[in-house]
């Protein structure tokens, strides 16, 4: 089954980074990239080890590389999570991931940064990601991965719920053919 990898970091500091590059190079491992944030879909197995050390051998600069298994990522699909969508405008579902497993430090759900005024709202925890909703609340906005990472001491990368659902339906599917974009 096909691997999801997020990148993170990729579009802050100033750093130069061609997705379609790296899906170039990574060409004998079926990688299809989605979108400009660094989320890519591996259809040719390979261990999460190899996967990183092929995709940072391929940029100029280091990054942190979530890799996560196709089964991983069906069984979040499966789940429907994040479940229980509250009530209000501008809400959207996201995963964070993070390199490691996620130990839980309390209850469920967390509201970030707090029950009246939340931005942010943990509602589940699967391996190493964690699920959720975001809504903008006043001027400035708390971004989930920024919560994540606050919340457990280790970095995570954030991507929309239907960013994932995209990448999903595209496990299956073969590449498009070399030098055309999908439409």
């Amino acid at each position: 089954m096909a691997t999801l990898v997020l990148l993170r970091g990729l579009n802050v500091g100033g750093k130069t980074f061609r997705p379609t590059a790296v899906a170039e190079g990574l060409r004998e491992l079926d990688v299809e990239s989605i979108g400009a944030a660094g989320t890519f879909v591996v259809r040719k197995g390979r261990s999460p080890e190899q996967i990183r050390r092929r995709i940072l051998a391929l940029l100029p600069f280091e990054a942190e590389i979530m890799v996560l298994p196709g089964e991983l990522v069906s069984r979040l699909l499966r789940m429907n999570a994040p479940r229980g969508l509250p009530a209000g405008e501008g809400i959207r579902r996201f995963l964070s991931a993070s390199t490691t497993r996620i130990r839980p430090s309390g209850r469920l759900p967390v509201l970030l940064p707090g029950p009246e005024d939340w931005q942010v709202q943990l509602t589940g925890l699967v391996e190493n990601c964690a699920l959720g909703y975001c809504r903008r609340s006043g001027q400035r906005m708390l971004y989930p991965n920024e919560a994540m990472e606050r919340l457990f001491g280790q970095p995570f990368t954030t991507r929309w719920w239907e960013t994932i659902e995209l990448a999903h339906s595209k496990f299956g599917r073969d590449s498009p053919p070399r030098g055309k974009r999908p439409v």
